[in-house]
């Protein structure tokens, strides 16, 4: 399997910083990264985060399901289906689904972890009370 595909990359101001948005399709699927940039960056900046720092970002798991096979539509229906999308206020992209995604998957992982970490300190505890219960009754 090669990995032959594209990235593209989005920057747009957000609240007081300059975000940019990796969206990369390979054959496996359609994954994204995040980047802070803080302030404005420049083209030869980010020139050189792309070729310094494209191997650092964290990508999402690669999405199957956003691959779309295009079928050859008819035209007066595509008309109107673009017609129906831009009267639609679309808030959410692909790439901030998947991010939205990601992150809900992250909170119910650890979620999950530190109910397993409480659990384990509940034992303890128990265990703990148990042999000072024991010592107790030796009466030393």
């Amino acid at each position: 399997m090669s990995n032959r595909g594209s990235i593209k990359l989005t920057v747009f101001f957000e609240d007081q910083f300059w975000i940019g948005i990796f969206e990369r399709t390979l054959e496996v699927g359609y994954s994204v990264a995040r980047n802070v940039f803080g302030s404005e960056p420049s083209e030869p900046e980010l020139h050189a985060f792309l070729l310094h720092n494209t191997g650092q970002l964290k990508f999402t798991a690669p999405d199957n399901a956003a691959r779309s096979i295009f079928k050859k539509k008819n035209p007066k229906r595509m008309k109107r289906e673009a017609i129906r999308e831009m009267c639609k206020q679309k808030t959410i992209t692909k790439a901030h689904a998947a991010i939205k995604k990601e992150h809900g998957e992250n909170k119910i992982l650890k979620k999950y972890n530190l109910s397993e970490r409480k659990r384990e300190e509940v034992l303890e505890k128990f265990i703990m009370k148990q042999l000072k219960k024991k010592e107790k009754l030796r009466g030393h």
